[in-house]
């Protein structure tokens, strides 16, 4: 996205609920604005709404001014490109159509997946969308993620691995432990089997046993 004519627009959840898309996705638009992009961006969060109709309204609007302004973007003389956040459930729905406008537009589009529901378990949208895209490029979070989903679905296109950790700012000292006491280990996510909070609890206790000093810090980004 380095080409000076062309114009990036982030697709995803950015305000409302602080949770692990929206942080990176906020992340991923100051890191562009910082290395002298400054992308464009169709909000698809629900804002402070938890789930119901007002939820799904919300929703639904904010995709259909996304469709609005990607069509109006297909007469525009400068090009874009879209990064599109993918939902792990029945939001793929809302993905959907978005994709389905680019692809009838002709635009540019990637994939940036962050769940793993429809990695483990097939599903029919997921199939449908990457129909309808075509060979998009894809982006995973593990290789690991992305050799299942390739397993799964068989899609075409590029393959690109962001680990999650890319996101995180190291805080002080985070070059070493030091001397400045017992090995802390930290887990930051939602506080689920799925997001691996057994085996970050099992961590501990093999480093227990094992005579290392270390103790654990929970914190939840969002518990769905």
């Amino acid at each position: 996205m380095g080409d000076k004519r062309v114009r990036p627009v982030l697709i995803g959840p950015f305000s409302g609920p602080v949770h692990g898309v929206s942080v990176i996705n906020n992340a991923l638009h100051a890191l562009m604005v910082q290395r002298g992009v400054r992308p464009a961006i169709i909000d698809l969060s629900p804002g402070s709404w938890s789930r119901g109709l007002t939820y799904h309204v919300v929703r639904m609007a904010r995709t259909a001014g996304g469709l609005l302004r990607i069509l109006g973007a297909a007469l525009a003389p400068t090009r874009r490109r879209y990064v599109m956040h993918l939902d792990g459930g029945p939001g793929l729905v809302y993905n959907l159509a978005l994709a389905l406008a680019l692809r009838v537009t002709g635009q540019a589009m990637l994939f940036y997946h962050h769940s793993s529901r429809y990695v483990f378990a097939d599903s029919a949208m997921m199939r449908l969308l990457l129909r309808v895209a075509g060979g998009t490029p894809q982006v995973f979070c593990s290789g690991k993620m992305a050799a299942l989903f390739f397993e799964r679905y068989r899609p075409q296109g590029q393959v690109l691995l962001i680990n999650n950790a890319a996101w995180v700012t190291p805080g002080p000292g985070a070059g070493g432990r030091g001397n400045d006491g017992p090995l802390r280990l930290g887990f930051l996510s939602a506080l689920s089997l799925e997001k691996g909070i057994g085996r970050a609890i099992e961590t501990l206790r093999i480093l227990r046993r094992q005579g290392v000093p270390a103790g654990g810090g929970l914190r939840a980004l969002a518990v769905r």
